[in-house]
């Protein structure tokens, strides 16, 4: 492995923008202090590329003619001024949320024929479908929630018609608990995360239709008391995958809300703590540690992910929660913090992903093409 040149890519059309860049410029640093050539590539909300230039703590995201890229299928990526080869050796997208770590992005790229870190198409969309995750957590045997799926359609049934939205309230979503917390199907960062009264049906159905302004279809689940979230790290090195230790999400809750917010993610005056390892009993941390691998196999994870469960203390209940296939790595993300309790540098954990990356396009460029 012979890997200089890193186009870093970040921002994308999604509300996880913010949150990229914030991951792009935590990754740059290490990816300089362990001695690469760095190439940051913002995306803008538009969805064009830029190449930019590092100068600070944060990386900057700015759009001219001059800097503007472009993608040829098979090719790689150009300049659009005068169509001049980007010099890449492979490419690290830390697009997060839609169009970055839904398989968009990661599609565009095999076309490009660029070697990428993080996981292959079918994987960053399965991922990022939870009603799909949990559909393949059941499958293995893995505990999950119950949950149900409202699309655009169902919800305008709702508004029009009251008797409608009070049955599927009261019958459809009877064997839930009283309180339940509705969420993007493929979000994340608890972007557009509402919780209320399942007998509310007038403050259910605002919910559904906030969630919609998101996403193309709304997740609902019971709200479950007395549960922590339990996190597990997931790297591959030389083609298997190492789950790190198991950590406990530390919530407060001083904001009152009932899920850790936006903000306990990532705002650094007031954020979520995770403890490591997390102090439950052994037994259920291995059990914990084996769906999280059993999981990431079954949808083919490579590079890295991080895989979130709930745990409930009291009774010993674990329930898959979801998996990120392309997790969050600010200077406060849990990821990098779980690998390194299991031994993992920065550097360590860098070159594990860019060895996943060269061995897999190695092997896809290698497949047959023709009869």
């Amino acid at each position: 492995m012979n890997i200089k040149r890193v186009a870093l890519l970040y921002g994308g059309r999604s509300v996880e923008h913010e949150i990229s860049i914030a991951s792009a410029s935590n990754i740059h640093r290490h990816l300089i202090d362990a001695g690469f050539i760095v190439y940051p590539i913002w995306i803008s909300k538009t969805g064009r590329w830029y190449l930019q230039t590092a100068t600070d703590m944060l990386l900057p995201h700015l759009s001219s003619d001059a800097n503007e890229l472009l993608l040829q299928m098979g090719k790689g990526i150009l300049f659009k001024m005068n169509g001049e080869q980007l010099d890449i050796d492979i490419c690290f997208p830390i697009v997060h949320g839609s169009n970055g770590e839904d398989g968009v992005l990661q599609g565009v790229l095999d076309a490009a024929r660029i070697p990428y870190v993080g996981s292959p198409v079918h994987s960053s969309a399965l991922g990022m479908q939870k009603q799909f995750s949990k559909i393949i957590a059941s499958h293995l045997g893995i505990p999950t929630s119950r949950w149900k799926t409202v699309d655009v359609a169902t919800a305008k049934r709702m508004k029009e018609d009251a008797t409608y939205l009070e049955s599927f309230c009261m019958n459809d979503l009877f064997d839930f608990s009283d309180t339940i917390v509705l969420k993007p199907v493929d979000g994340g960062s608890s972007v557009g995360v509402h919780v209320v009264q399942r007998n509310a049906s007038d403050a259910v159905l605002h919910a559904i239709n906030e969630v919609l302004s998101y996403s193309e279809s709304c997740l609902i689940e019971p709200h479950i008391t007395e549960m922590v979230e339990i996190e597990c790290g997931l790297l591959e090195e030389h083609g298997h995958l190492i789950v790190s230790g198991c950590g406990m999400v530390h919530n407060d809750d001083s904001t009152g809300l009932q899920f850790l917010s936006y903000e306990k993610k990532y705002d650094p005056t007031h954020c979520a703590t995770m403890i490591i390892p997390a102090p439950i009993i052994d037994d259920h941390a291995r059990r914990i540690r084996q769906y999280a691998v059993q999981f990431g196999l079954a949808v083919n994870i490579r590079g890295f992910a991080r895989v979130d469960f709930f745990y409930q203390p009291r009774t010993g209940i674990i329930l898959f929660n979801e998996i990120n296939t392309l997790p969050g790595m600010t200077a406060n993300s849990h990821f990098p913090r779980l690998m390194a309790h299991q031994g993992y540098t920065w550097e360590k954990i860098l070159l594990a992903l860019f060895e996943s990356a060269t061995t897999r396009f190695s092997m896809m460029d290698s497949l047959k093409i023709n009869r």
